[in-house]
């Protein structure tokens, strides 16, 4: 405004004039989901959340660690921005500023071991070649005696846990099997049923500290409990009637032992 002309002149003039020559500053916000996580803004680490005033036009550098560890060894996997960027890229502030957020999922780790090499085996399903599992996430874990030997159970899950079971990963696992020499001997080794079916009691001899699963390989066939210990050892099977006249056969497997059911 030219010297002895701001006679006239009212606050908006001067407020415009000012936009005019000063450079505008927008504010832009950082978060993570979820909140309180540590990112990068301009190569320095901001927790987050983070707000900043910067000149309109700016160009600026965010980035997302690939993961985040907070209670070793769960950890925090980065999965995306909001604005779709890569975990690091850059952005330009716009006018109106800009809010972008870092999504992370948490991870639990589970890894399974055996006591005694060579006394048996260990596995997983699903399988994860990282280990890592999301929240929440139900896993199978299976421990197998190898011969002449029966699980006796597990560390680090509660005790009297079947040698298969399912955990929710809601934190990390590193559960240990354990196997002793023993033998699993059912009384029979087949069971020829009527046509009417009926209940009837699988008595079984095992060793001392031995633990073992039950499976039935038919929906015909069912089993009152499908985990069972040298502790109490027998248990009853139910075979439904048979109405279609014609014969048939399914297998109870009992440890390493398989039992043939006739009706």
């Amino acid at each position: 405004i030219p010297i002895g002309q701001r006679a006239g002149l009212d606050i908006s003039d001067i407020a415009a004039v000012r936009k005019m020559y000063s450079k505008q500053t927008a504010t832009v916000s950082v978060s993570t989901v979820p909140t309180g996580l540590t990112v990068t803004v301009d190569g320095l680490p901001v927790v987050t959340p983070a707000s900043f005033n910067w000149p309109a036009g700016s160009v600026h550098t965010i980035g997302a660690p690939a993961s985040i560890v907070q209670i070793a060894p769960s950890q925090y996997s980065f999965v995306r921005w909001t604005d779709g960027g890569a975990a690091t890229h850059t952005i330009t502030v716009p006018s109106t500023g800009l809010a972008v957020a870092a999504t992370y999922a948490l991870q639990h780790k589970l890894t399974t071991a055996v006591a005694t090499t060579y006394t048996g085996s260990t596995a997983i399903a699903p399988a994860a070649s990282t280990t890592l599992y999301g929240d929440g996430l139900k896993v199978a874990i299976t421990a197998t005696p190898a011969s002449g030997y029966c699980f006796s159970g597990w560390t680090g899950l509660t005790a009297g846990t079947p040698n298969q079971t399912t955990v929710s990963m809601t934190r990390s696992y590193a559960p240990v099997a354990a196997f002793i020499p023993g033998a699993v001997t059912p009384a029979v080794t087949a069971a020829s049923i009527p046509a009417a079916g009926g209940t009837f009691t699988m008595n079984t001899t095992a060793t001392t500290g031995c633990g073992w699963g039950i499976k039935s390989s038919a929906s015909w066939l069912t089993v009152s409990k499908t985990y069972a210990t040298s502790a109490s050892p027998s248990f009853s099977y139910t075979v439904q009637p048979n109405t279609t006249g014609v014969a048939r056969t399914a297998y109870l497997t009992i440890h390493n032992r398989t039992v043939t059911i006739t009706q």
